[in-house]
C-alpha cells in the first residue's frame, strides 16, 4: 500500500501539472491499491492537500471527493456572483475540458476503468452555477 500512496502522490500532484505518469504506471497503481476505488480515494486525499488551488484568474478549485469510482470536483467562478445576469449556458461550455479524458492519468482512469469525473461550478456565493461529467460515453472519440 506504501508504493500506492506514493504513486497516488504522483499522481494528485500531476493534476497540478507536474509530469504525468504512464498509461502502465497507472494501471499498476490501480493493481497495488487493491482497485481503482481505493486509488481514486488515495488521490483526493493527496489532491486535497493542496486545495484550494487557482487553476487560472477566474476558477478556483476548492475541494475534491471520492466516492467508489466518481471523482468530484468543486470549484468556484470567482468572478460570478450569482446565476441573475450570466450567461450560463456560455460559461457552461467555456468550463467544459475534455483535456482529461486523454490525460495520461484520469484519461486511463475514465476509459478503462470506467471512473467518472464531475466538476460542480458555483458562484462566490456558493450559489451551485452548473454541474458536467466526464466518463466513458462522453469522452468517447475524444
Amino acid at each position: 500500500m506504501v508504493k500506492a500512496v506514493l504513486f497516488a502522490s504522483l499522481i494528485s500532484l500531476s493534476l497540478v501539472a507536474v509530469a504525468q505518469p504512464t498509461p502502465a504506471q497507472v494501471h499498476a497503481a490501480v493493481k497495488q491499491a487493491g482497485g481503482p476505488e481505493r486509488l481514486l480515494a488515495e488521490i483526493a486525499r493527496q489532491t486535497a492537500q493542496s486545495l484550494p488551488q487557482m487553476a487560472n484568474k477566474n476558477l478556483q478549485y476548492q475541494s475534491v471527493a471520492a466516492n467508489g469510482r466518481s471523482l468530484s470536483y468543486k470549484a468556484v467562478l470567482v468572478n460570478v456572483e450569482t446565476k441573475r445576469g450570466q450567461d450560463i449556458e456560455s460559461l457552461r461550455q467555456q468550463s467544459i475540458s475534455f483535456f482529461v479524458c486523454s490525460s495520461p492519468t484520469l484519461g486511463v482512469l475514465i476509459n478503462q476503468y470506467d471512473v467518472e469525473v464531475t466538476y460542480f461550478y458555483t458562484a462566490r456565493n456558493t450559489e451551485l452555477l452548473f454541474q458536467h461529467s466526464l466518463n466513458r460515453r462522453s469522452c468517447d472519440g475524444r
